[in-house]
């Protein structure tokens, strides 16, 4: 009798040594399951901030190409014409001598490669 006790008391710690193994490996599964989750969220920000760091480049270069389109052949002078991007859409602001070339401006603009839309904010002086 007593060796069938110790038996099942032998028994018993084996079982509870499996299911504390069962619950530590579920505890491992789950953090696990929280990197990878996590590891996933940090590479869709790195992928956003990479996105943002390519349309701000594609901007800067959009600006870069409206300021020569611009001031080729002398056509304004950059001093009173400011030019902004954001997204592909430009806008240009500041101080022309006549409506033709604030049209002529809005013209030149929205023909450079990679314009979605102008919006032409430049005042004609008086």
């Amino acid at each position: 009798m007593r060796c069938h006790f110790l038996t099942l008391i032998g028994l018993g710690f084996l079982l509870a040594g499996c299911a504390n193994h069962q619950q530590t490996g579920a505890a491992t599964d789950l953090t696990m399951q929280g990197s990878e989750r996590a590891a996933n969220r940090s590479a869709q920000g790195v992928g956003a901030a990479a996105e943002g760091v390519q349309q701000n480049l594609k901007d800067d270069a959009i600006a870069t190409a409206v300021k020569a389109k611009l001031t080729a052949g002398s056509l304004f002078s950059l001093t009173s014409i400011d030019v902004n991007v954001k997204a592909g859409e430009v806008v240009l602001s500041g101080r022309v001598d006549s409506e033709a070339e604030k049209q002529k401006a809005g013209e030149e603009a929205i023909r450079v490669a990679g314009v979605r839309r102008v919006q032409n904010n430049l005042e004609v002086s008086r």
